[in-house]
C-alpha cells in the first residue's frame, strides 16, 4: 500500500486539503496543483513559515527517524518538535484546512522561480532542474518526511535519494526574483530514473 502525504505549515497551524494525489510521487512534479498552489502560499501567505510534507507512515515514536537521530536532532533545533507531528495529528489537533486555490494562469506561473531555504540561505533555481520522462521532480521533495516507507514514495534507488526531507521545518519561501549574493545556489538531480 502506498504512503500518502499531507502539506503542512507549521506556524500557521494550516494544512492544504488534498486534491486526490497522496502519494508523493504521484503529484510532487513541477507544473502539479499542489506544487505550484505551494509554491503561490510561499510567495506570500506562508512566506518564511516552517513548513513540511509529512507522511503517514512517518514514525514519530521511534529514536531513529528518517536517518537522524531524534533526540539529537530535537537539540539541534532547539526542541522545535517537527518530528513529532503525525499525518493524521493536522486533523486531531484541529489545524485548519485550506483549499486549493490556483487559476490556470497560476498554475503555469510557478513552473519558473526560486524555491529557497530561508534557514539555511541556500536555493534552488527551477529553470535548472533535470527532466524526467518529460516531468520535472518538484524540489518541495526536500521538505518531505517519511520518504522511503511506502509505495509510491521516492526511491532510494533514485539520484540524491538521502537529500529527501532535509529542507523540513526550515523556513522557506518561493520568489520570482534570484535571491541576493547572501544566498547560495544548489543542485539536485531528483528524477525518477538513474
Amino acid at each position: 500500500m502506498g504512503q500518502y502525504y499531507k502539506i503542512v505549515n507549521l506556524d500557521k497551524k494550516e494544512y492544504v486539503k488534498d486534491n486526490g494525489f497522496l502519494k508523493l510521487m504521484e503529484w510532487n512534479w513541477i507544473g502539479n496543483t499542489n506544487v505550484s498552489f505551494l509554491f503561490k502560499k510561499l510567495l506570500k501567505d506562508w512566506r518564511n513559515d516552517r513548513v513540511i510534507i509529512v507522511g503517514d507512515y512517518s514514525d514519530k515514536e521511534t529514536d531513529d527517524y528518517f536517518g537522524f537521530n531524534k533526540k539529537l536532532f530535537l537539540q539541534k533545533t532547539n526542541n522545535t518538535g517537527i518530528y513529532d507531528l503525525g499525518f493524521y495529528d493536522v486533523d486531531e489537533l484541529g489545524w485548519t484546512e485550506i483549499d486549493v486555490d490556483l487559476t490556470d494562469e497560476e498554475l503555469s506561473f510557478f513552473e519558473e522561480g526560486y524555491f529557497i531555504n530561508e534557514t539555511k540561505k541556500i536555493y534552488v533555481d527551477l529553470t535548472k532542474l533535470p527532466i524526467d520522462k518529460d516531468e520535472i521532480v518538484s524540489p518541495t521533495i526536500l521538505l518531505a518526511c517519511g520518504n522511503g516507507r511506502g509505495g509510491g514514495d521516492y526511491s532510494e534507488s533514485y539520484p540524491d535519494y538521502d537529500k529527501v526531507g532535509t529542507w523540513a521545518g526550515k523556513k522557506i519561501s518561493f520568489s520570482t526574483n534570484k535571491p541576493n549574493n547572501d544566498y547560495i545556489e544548489v543542485k539536485y538531480n531528483f528524477k525518477e530514473s538513474d
